[in-house]
């Protein structure tokens, strides 16, 4: 079974398959991440929004419409953001090393192992299941995180006991809004 989810895109609903929306979402709210405090915040995110409605249109013209069962798949989507890039500036986040880095584009902050430095860059090769998995019953030993390669984060949730379960909530909460990191600052996307 395939889920769906609808999602309104400047004023028009469009449906994504459930790759495609966690790949979405991600997107955004890595792109809300850089831009912190920003004034110009909610009016580069509508612009950005309107440029994801623009290519999900444009590529849809393209295609052809007895293969088209109206859903948008990951492939797309991944073909949309690509095209539509990231957002230029600096985020308002001191510690966020990679935002101030000559006003590089958004996806292509990944590591040095990236193809071609895109948004597919952006996204570790873990999966979210077992790290959810690891986190909820091993989260107090810091296990998720030596399981993703945050060796040293791990010995310290070892150490303070899941930084008395605080910290393992707080990780918990992450994994399920897919803002989890791997030790190369990748996000976790997908579930399986």
């Amino acid at each position: 079974m395939r889920r769906v989810i609808t999602v309104n895109l400047a004023g028009s609903a469009y449906q994504l398959d459930e790759d495609a929306y966690e790949r979405l979402r991600a997107y955004i709210a890595l792109t809300e991440s850089r831009l912190g405090a920003s004034p110009e915040r909610v009016q580069v995110l509508a612009d950005l929004e309107r440029s994801v409605a623009d290519q999900l249109v444009a590529i849809r013209a393209q295609t052809n419409p007895q293969t088209n069962d109206g859903v948008v798949s990951d492939a797309t989507m991944l073909q949309v953001l690509t095209n539509v890039g990231g957002v230029q500036g600096a985020s308002s986040d001191p510690f966020d090393t990679h935002a101030s880095e000559a006003n590089e584009p958004l996806p292509s902050r990944a590591n040095d192992r990236a193809n071609d430095g895109g948004w597919e860059a952006q996204e570790s090769e873990y999966t979210r299941l077992p790290v959810f998995v690891l986190c909820g019953f091993l989260g107090w030993f810091g296990v998720h995180r030596m399981y993703v390669g945050k060796i040293g984060t791990g010995l310290l949730q070892l150490i303070t006991i899941g930084g008395l379960g605080i910290w393992t909530l707080y990780d918990l909460i992450l994994i399920l809004l897919a803002s989890f990191t791997d030790s190369d600052g990748r996000t976790i996307i997908r579930w399986a």
